[in-house]
């Protein structure tokens, strides 16, 4: 899983890549390298041709020094032009390392323990608003580097684009000083031709070799990552004692709170994903049911890491995994729970409400059968934010 992963996010880069192709020649709304590269073939040869044609035209005497300085300018022009080439290609790789830095976020620690019911103090909370103070801070330098240097680069090609006027507004001139020769209206005019060619075939070079690498780890990664799901699809189906122990903990967890077995579904993804997960257990589309399967499969993984030696001793739920859920189950899974506990030889932790722990209580008292009794079980909390207290024996 964790190659395939890391295929997919080379696969992405390359996805990315292509999308950074400034200009290009398309069919069917892709880029069709193709169709660039006969272009390039065709100005290689176009090129040469208009340089030999404009080498060897005459031009009537007196213009030879007009004509060398025009020559001149419209060389400083495509010099100019090739390097705004290179200034747009650096802000487009600028441009990519932005995404990049707001790509990249610092989990929210704090929220995902308030999420599952764990609070903290408030000296604790600083610790945490100081870490991500700190990596903001860290992002907001990081950009505020690439925009000074993707500044400076999009100002060289404003400066450079100023004097490329200006130099296009001398060469004007000196080419109405030629004009006048019989010759020199056909030079102005393949000058302009080849410049223009020029910066294509420039552009072209540029793009190709880049296009044909990502085209070609585009095409590798795919299968690559084709292969990576196949290798997932059979090492489930061939970890057969593995994936029937898991199928057969899930319903034996589900057949115990609703009667009937649940379903567990492992095997090989539809897409990229690799490995699929998925449960079911009988009962109305609601939050309970969603919660009791996770705390069918919880127990399934807990079975199963004791099994293979993998256990950490313990099996800890907070009382949202009872949210939603009626008396009846509330004390089915308690008792499972206590009843397996004993069994496998791990400690049960749940947090409770004692409103939870009411509903068994209202649903025994409704059906007038013992379902379960949690008093021998309840351990009175002690929690504290004084000095001498502390979460999990951990004091901050």
């Amino acid at each position: 899983m964790q190659k395939l992963q890391l295929l997919k996010e080379e696969k992405k880069k390359a996805d990315n890549l292509v999308g950074m192709i400034r200009e290009g020649y398309f069919s069917n709304g892709a880029l069709d390298l193709n169709k660039m590269q006969s272009r390039l073939d065709i100005l290689e040869v176009e090129v040469e041709r208009k340089r030999g044609e404009i080498a060897s035209m005459e031009v009537v005497d007196g213009y030879r020094d007009h004509q060398q300085v025009a020559n001149g300018i419209a060389a400083e022009i495509r010099d100019l032009n090739e390097a705004n080439l290179r200034d747009l290609d650096l802000n487009e790789n600028i441009n990519l390392a932005l995404q990049e830095v707001e790509e990249a976020k610092l989990a929210d620690v704090k929220t995902m323990y308030e999420q599952v019911g764990i609070f903290f103090a408030d000296h604790v909370k600083r610790r945490f608003d100081e870490v991500t103070e700190f990596h903001r801070k860290l992002a907001q330098n990081r950009r505020a580097q690439l925009n000074d240097e993707k500044t400076r680069a999009l100002q060289r090609i404003k400066d450079r684009r100023t004097q490329i006027d200006r130099l296009q507004k001398a060469l004007k001139e000196k080419m109405a000083i030629l004009r006048s020769g019989i010759a020199i209206d056909r030079m102005t005019l393949m000058q302009s031709e080849l410049t223009a060619l020029e910066r294509e075939m420039a552009d072209l070079n540029q793009q190709i070799p880049r296009l044909r690498d990502v085209i070609e780890d585009q095409a590798s990664l795919k299968r690559q990552i084709g292969e990576q799901v196949e290798l997932i699809g059979r090492d489930v189906l061939e970890r057969e004692d593995v994936r029937k122990f898991a199928v057969q903990a899930f319903a034996d967890v589900s057949r115990y709170l609703y009667d009937e077995p649940g379903n567990l579904i492992i095997g090989r993804s539809k897409g990229v994903g690799g490995l699929e997960i998925d449960t079911d257990i009988v009962g109305k589309k609601s939050g309970g049911k969603s919660h009791m399967q996770v705390f069918c499969f919880d127990w399934m993984l807990a079975q199963a890491a004791k099994r293979y030696d993998r256990s950490p001793g313990f099996l800890i739920h907070d009382s949202h995994i009872f949210d939603g859920v009626d008396g009846r189950q509330i004390g089915l899974a308690l008792s499972f729970a206590e009843q397996k506990s004993r069994e496998i030889g791990i400690q049960y932790i749940v947090a409770m409400n004692s409103d939870d722990l009411d509903k068994i209580k209202t649903e025994e008292t409704a059906t007038g059968e013992p379902i379960f009794d949690p008093e021998p079980f309840i351990i009175d909390p002690r929690l504290t934010d004084d000095e001498a207290g502390g979460l999990f024996g951990v004091r901050f």
